[in-house]
């Protein structure tokens, strides 16, 4: 038998992330070039929205980047696996974000204090494990 709070979720490219990602980022590089174009910093702004873009498409994305979390377990605690093959046990930690289009999680590992903050859309993964997955968050003690 399953208990309640056994769960495996695996996580795959989300197209709504990569839309929401872009649309983001090019409504920032508009601002900056519409509004602020004469301010001194403006020179540095613009690499970092495109050094921001570049990071979060290759580790939220595409799910590229070797410590991009691809997994997450619950079973007498929680797990993350990541992309470079580890599974880190981890502690749920800080705020999170439940809706029916978007959970965001955070997690400190145990042994290392990284921090992982996990964004999970429904279309990362299937509709079941999107569900039983705010279920097992709303209701761990």
């Amino acid at each position: 038998m399953v208990e309640f709070f056994d769960l495996r979720v695996g996580l795959t490219r989300s197209r709504r992330l990569a839309i929401w990602t872009i649309a983001i980022h090019a409504g920032a590089l508009a601002l900056v070039g519409a509004i602020v174009p004469a301010l001194p910093w403006t020179g540095l702004t613009v690499p970092l929205i495109v050094a921001s873009f570049a990071y979060t498409w290759r580790s939220r994305c595409r799910l590229e980047h070797p410590d991009t979390v691809i997994g997450l377990r619950h079973r007498d605690g929680w797990w993350l696996d990541t992309r470079d093959g580890r599974s880190v046990p981890v502690d749920l930690s800080g705020p999170q974000w439940l809706s029916g289009w978007l959970v965001v999680l955070a997690f400190r590992a145990q042994a290392s204090k990284a921090r992982y903050r996990v964004l999970v859309l429904p279309d990362q993964t299937d509709v079941a494990s999107f569900r039983r997955l705010m279920r097992t968050v709303r209701w761990l003690p």
